[in-house]
């Protein structure tokens, strides 16, 4: 009998701290799930001033969801002007504008006969962002909106895409420079990623050093040219 009672005992007093416990966890998931900033959606019939705004949204949206999206189709306000009788701003830049996930879009059909590897992100993700012109002509209106990808979306990912390793004009001049001089491209990839914050690729710097060697021989060729005008006054070029 006193066993039992012990074991008993023993048994409520687990249930309770059990009980404390999932409470403490359930609290802190609450107090993150406050505390984690609330992602920019769009929302039907939402109303921007003008296309700034709108890409102010959209790039804040890619950030938080970490998605890349593009302009998938679109009709300009001078080319709407010509069919559509009412005044339309110019603040809104487009009549109507289509965008979609990166992943989707048009449905990417090969011209060769498949023999080349090449790399697309067209996985036909039914993503979509839908705008048109309002009433008065001096907005866009959220049409449709599907927040609904096919596909993995996590800031891995993300950062991976071209756009977003893509380095600013001063730190591309600076890998140029560098890689001019022969620098390791395992050190300047380190050095770039820790300045930038980006996910630098050894063929992004590969891609750099061939930019830079065109350019080389471009100028080179400008020169030539140049040279030729002023001491036979004129060239021809093949």
């Amino acid at each position: 009998m006193i066993t039992w009672c012990l074991n008993h005992a023993r048994l409520h007093t687990c249930l309770i701290m059990a009980a404390v416990v999932s409470k403490s966890v359930s609290s802190a998931e609450h107090s993150e799930a406050k505390a984690r900033p609330q992602v920019p959606s769009f929302v039907l019939g939402e109303r921007f001033e003008s296309y700034d705004e709108l890409e102010a949204k959209l790039k804040q949206y890619e950030k938080a969801t970490y998605t890349q999206w593009w302009k998938r189709d679109c009709r300009t306000v001078d080319a709407a002007k010509r069919r559509v009788n009412r005044q339309l701003s110019d603040k809104i830049r487009y009549y109507e504008v289509v965008f979609k996930c990166i992943n989707g879009g048009r449905k990417f059909k090969s011209k060769g006969e498949g023999i080349r590897s090449t790399m697309t992100f067209r996985q036909n993700c039914p993503a979509e962002l839908s705008l048109i012109a309002s009433e008065d002509g001096n907005g866009l209106v959220v049409k449709k909106f599907l927040d609904e990808h096919n596909h993995p979306v996590n800031k891995q990912l993300f950062r991976q895409l071209p756009k977003q390793r893509k380095l600013s004009n001063s730190e591309e001049e600076e890998a140029k420079q560098l890689l001019e001089l022969r620098c390791n491209k395992k050190l300047l990839q380190d050095k770039l990623s820790s300045v930038s914050g980006k996910a630098v690729l050894l063929k992004d710097l590969s891609n750099l050093k061939t930019k830079k060697n065109n350019e080389k021989t471009r100028n080179n060729l400008e020169t030539t040219v140049k040279t030729l005008i002023e001491k036979h006054g004129m060239c021809d070029t093949l």
